[in-house]
């Protein structure tokens, strides 16, 4: 596996806004597994990053946490099942239930749940076959958001995968909502595609398949 070294571009700055609400939320993203930073490192480098590149001065931060979120390259969505424990339900990211590229679970887990209430049988065994069922079946239909991570991950320079997010964020806004919400339609599809992107031809055809994401000497 390529080694790539601990640097500055890897983290990525995202501000939300939430509508008619003066609250505004900071994150920072590192997506590169060897960027190993403390997390009160982490903390200061999200404040830094918002003065510095924003140009904005934190007056009061209400909350700071730290989590992990999932972003998926491949995978044997029917081998994950058949090792899985007979009869138990599983839900949520234990039945690989996320947007693959943003690594965001609540949207399918307020389906499920929703799904589960209107269940006719409530059995663990009922649940369990539901559940692997709309695992994958969705598994299945977000094949694309996983091409893109393996183009971004496995075929894009790390110093270069800033300019992917520059351009994703100029898309019109419903694209990136429905992208957001695993809708992207074939014209968002295309378009996402269309264009020069930063990462060479060749490196691109080799992570067509899931398969690509686990041969020997795929970057990280």
């Amino acid at each position: 596996m390529d080694e790539v070294k601990p640097s500055v571009v890897t983290v990525w700055p995202f501000v939300f806004s939430v509508p008619n609400v003066s609250v505004m939320f900071f994150t920072h993203t590192k997506a590169d597994v060897s960027c190993q930073v403390p997390a009160c490192i982490n903390l200061v480098v999200g404040r830094l990053l918002l003065t510095v590149s924003i140009a904005w001065t934190v007056a009061e931060v209400e909350r700071e946490e730290e989590g992990v979120l999932p972003i998926a390259l491949a995978g044997d969505i029917d081998a994950y099942w058949a090792d899985a424990t007979p009869g138990v339900p599983e839900v949520g990211l234990r039945s690989a239930l996320f947007q693959p590229t943003t690594g965001y679970s609540l949207p399918d887990a307020a389906r499920m749940a929703e799904a589960v209430a209107a269940a006719p049988d409530l059995t663990s065994a009922a649940i369990r076959k539901m559940a692997e069922t709309v695992s994958k079946t969705a598994w299945k239909r977000r094949s694309y958001y996983r091409l893109l991570n393996r183009m971004m991950f496995r075929a894009c320079e790390p110093n270069q995968r800033y300019k992917v997010l520059e351009r994703f964020y100029r898309l019109p806004q419903p694209l990136v909502e429905r992208f957001y919400a695993g809708d992207a339609t074939m014209g968002d599809k295309i378009r996402i595609l269309t264009g020069k992107p930063p990462v060479p031809v060749s490196r691109a055809m080799r992570c067509l398949t899931e398969q690509s994401a686990f041969a020997v000497g795929a970057r990280a």
